[in-house]
Parts: C-alpha cells; sequence; structure tokens
C-alpha cells in the first residue's frame, strides 16, 4: 500500500521494483472514481475485487487510504473519520490473520522542492501529463494534504500492519530500502495468529435444545397460504423503495433439510434478472489461494437485486470446523470475522436474512433412503453426505455455537423447523415477509 506527496518519487521508486521482480507474479493497481458497480455494493467490495492469490505481491496506490484520506482533508467529523481507520485496521488484522502481509509505505518531500519539481514537470511535454489539475491543486493545500496523512497513518498504525514513511524518492533514491524491507517480509516468516482457547458460548444449551426439537411457530403449510407469501414476498422486492435496498439470504442445515426446495418456493414468482442462487462447495484452488471471504464478495447483490446462498461463510465454522479442514485458530476468529462482514452489508443497506434448517437424525435418515433409492434424485447424495452424518453430534454442537455467537441485531438467525418440508417452505417465505416489512418501517 503505497500513499504519497505529489512529486515525491512514489511513482519512479515502486517501478524500480520491477528490476528485480518476476513480473509474472507482481502487480499494480490504482483506483478513481467509484463506478455503478462499485457505488451500488459496500465499501469494501472494489477492494475484495483485486485481492492478490497467495504468493503474488500487488503494489496499490493509495488503496483504501485514498478512502480514508478523502474524508481527513475534507475535514468529516472526527467520529467519521475514526470510524472509517478503525474498518480499515480491522480489515488489515483479518487479512494479516489469513496470511496476507500487508506493507504501507508513505512518501514524503518538502514544500518547496514540490513546487521546483512540479513546475519542472509542467515544463516538460513529455511528463507533463504527470501533474493533474487536482495535482496542483493539492500542491497549493501543501500543509492541509500533509495534515490529512498524518491523521489518516496515526489512526491506523498497528502492530499487524505499520507505517514506514520514506523521504524523498525522486529517480529512484529509495529504491534500496524499499527492496530490502520487501525482501526482508518475503523471507521471514509472518507472526502466528493469536492462540486462545476456544469457550463454548453462554446460552449453548438453549441453542442445542432449539435444534433438537426443532421448536418455533409453525406456518400454516397450505398451499393457498404459500402462494400468499409468495406473492406478497414478489411484490415487495419490485416496490419502489426497494430500489434502494438489497437482499442476502442464507440457508444453512444439515444435508437433505429441504434449503434447495425451499430456494425454489422463494424464487418461484420471482423476475430472473433480479436475483442469482450461489451453491457454496468446497473451495477451488484458485478460492484456497485468496483470504477466506474473497469467493463470497463477488457475490454480493447489487442494489435492487437477491442472492441467495445455498450454504455460505458460515461453512468456516461447520464443516471446516467438525472435519477438521480449518485450523482451530481459524475457525475459533471466523465467528467474530463473520460478524463484522454482515455488518459492513447491512450498513450498505444489503438486509441478511439468515435461516438455520433445524431436522432430526431420523428424518435426514429416511430422506437419504428415499433419495438412494430414487433414481431421479440420487444425485442429490453423495460419499460426502454419508460421511457428514457420522459427525451428526459435532456437527449439532457446532451449530450451536454458531448462533450463539453470530445471532446479531443486525443479522439474526431463525431456526426454521424442517422435518415437515410443507411447514418449512412457508415458515421460510413468512419470515422473509416481515423481515421486509420491518427494514421498510
Amino acid at each position: 500500500m503505497a500513499t504519497g506527496l505529489v512529486a515525491a518519487g512514489r511513482t519512479e521508486a515502486l517501478a524500480s521494483l520491477r528490476d528485480w521482480l518476476d513480473p509474472k507474479n507482481m502487480s499494480t493497481r490504482a483506483w478513481g472514481e467509484r463506478d455503478d458497480a462499485e457505488r451500488a455494493r459496500p465499501w469494501g467490495w472494489r477492494y475484495w475485487q483485486a485481492m492478490p492469490r497467495k504468493g503474488e505481491i500487488c503494489i496499490w496506490f493509495d488503496g483504501w487510504y485514498g478512502d480514508l484520506f478523502d474524508l481527513a482533508f475534507n475535514k468529516a467529523k472526527s467520529a467519521v473519520v475514526e470510524y472509517m481507520a478503525q474498518e480499515i485496521v480491522q480489515l488489515e488484522r483479518m487479512l494479516g490473520a489469513d496470511g496476507v502481509r500487508i506493507l504501507k509505505w508513505h512518501f514524503d518531500i518538502d514544500s518547496l522542492t514540490q513546487r521546483r519539481r512540479v513546475k519542472k514537470l509542467l515544463a516538460d511535454d513529455l511528463n507533463r501529463w504527470r501533474i493533474s489539475e487536482q495535482d496542483r491543486r493539492n500542491c497549493r493545500r501543501f500543509g492541509r494534504v500533509v495534515r490529512a496523512h498524518a491523521l489518516s497513518q496515526s489512526l491506523t498504525d498497528h502492530r499487524g500492519a505499520g507505517w514506514t514513511r520514506y523521504g524523498d524518492a525522486y529517480k529512484g533514491r529509495q529504491a534500496a530500502p524499499l527492496a530490502r524491507q520487501l525482501l526482508s517480509v518475503m523471507t521471514t516468516r509472518p507472526p502466528g495468529a493469536a492462540q486462545s482457547r476456544w469457550r463454548p458460548p453462554s446460552g449453548r444449551s438453549a441453542q442445542l435444545r432449539a435444534l433438537a426439537s426443532a421448536s418455533g411457530a409453525r406456518a400454516d403449510d397450505d398451499a393457498q397460504v404459500l402462494l400468499q407469501h409468495q406473492s406478497r414476498f414478489a411484490h415487495a422486492i419490485q416496490a419502489r423503495r426497494w430500489k434502494k435496498r438489497s437482499l442476502v439470504i442464507v440457508l444453512e442445515g444439515m444435508d437433505a433439510a429441504g434449503k434447495s426446495s425451499a430456494t425454489k418456493r422463494v424464487i418461484a414468482t420471482m423476475d430472473p434478472r433480479q436475483y442469482q442462487i450461489l451453491p457454496t462447495r468446497a473451495p477451488s484452488p484458485d478460492e484456497e489461494a485468496h483470504p477466506y471471504l474473497w469467493r463470497f464478495w463477488s457475490g454480493l447483490p447489487a442494489r435492487g437485486h437477491v442472492s441467495i446462498f445455498d450454504r455460505s461463510w458460515y461453512g468456516r465454522v461447520l464443516v471446516e470446523r467438525v472435519r477438521g479442514f480449518a485450523r482451530p485458530a481459524d475457525w475459533a476468529r471466523a465467528y467474530a470475522e463473520i460478524v463484522e462482514f454482515e455488518r459492513q452489508l447491512t450498513e450498505h443497506r444489503i438486509i441478511v436474512a439468515k435461516f438455520w434448517f433445524a431436522m432430526s437424525k431420523q428424518e435426514q435418515a429416511r430422506r437419504f433412503a428415499q433419495r438412494k433409492a430414487a433414481p431421479l434424485k440420487r444425485f442429490k447424495i453423495d460419499p460426502q453426505d454419508w460421511e457428514n452424518r457420522k459427525h451428526w453430534d459435532a456437527f449439532q454442537t457446532a451449530a450451536a455455537d454458531m448462533l450463539a455467537c453470530t445471532d446479531s441485531r443486525h443479522a439474526p438467525w431463525t431456526v426454521i423447523p424442517a422435518d415437515d418440508k410443507a411447514h418449512a417452505r412457508a415458515a421460510l417465505l413468512q419470515s422473509l415477509c416481515r423481515t421486509l416489512d420491518h427494514a421498510a418501517d
């Protein structure tokens, strides 16, 4: 991450790194004004799309610090600036825990040297393009720019990703220190994630009872009532007020709990152009090469649209925890990261509706046998489903912990009794309608 003052030599210094790095594994990225797709999604969406793979180096000009600098420079309220800084620090700590090494460089220059250099560049026909009108305005407000950078850095200098300040880097004067620092990071072992003993959350026993009994209000399973809920839901997301919102539906539950059939009832009366269904499977090699949440950011809906996740980011604290695909330190910290992720979504006016389809072990066995006996349904069950069934009790414990740790005011869980599919489908539609009505209040 590189920030700097106008004409401080930032571009030249970073370009010098190409002389000794393999260009196939190094890229640079700069951002301008947000386009329509970026404005229609949460603040961090544009940065997650550009996140480098493991083993790659990406040099970002300003990055999210461009957003923080703009707030500080334009003298936004202190609470607003500090809030943005806190979001950045949380993001960097999460990326660091996921193996991303973050270097933050700032390139300085004194005002007299800056004026002389800008004047020289403007007089050079080949280099005049390098000084934009915005750069010229920033030069005239040198002190204000310096103070905005200093504030941004003071609020975001933390142990996981501290700032390094370099002096005038014009004509590659700081190339050697940059290279040494980058080489040091590449050849030293990253600090290990904090190891904390996992403690089951308070209230887990109540959650376990809820899962075991699948208790709760049962929706009327009459076909006409279900149709009414479908119609009500479809009209709600076609309303004019909905165009400023979007909806993420998260469906979790044991194998054969009826998530797919419930999804069909949700989309039955919807415009296909308005929704997307995103089944979450085992991560691909490309997805494994990025931080854990990376693959889910690309599926977030634009305003006025719906994304349905058939399984989701909760796999980290469910199947990955139970089957040992994730280290205890990784799934233990995922609860807080998921809550923060969902808070960012709701802050952007995305409604997050989360459902756990609770079913009994006996009902799952019956559905597995039914699928195995039906030629047209055999594809819906595979060896992994049978393997997961062997860990039934561990999944119930993990699900209870998930509900207790990630049930938040901005994204609460709804437990759907799923032994009766008709009841489950109607209950899902009823809850979605109530959620949309509540969001409109």
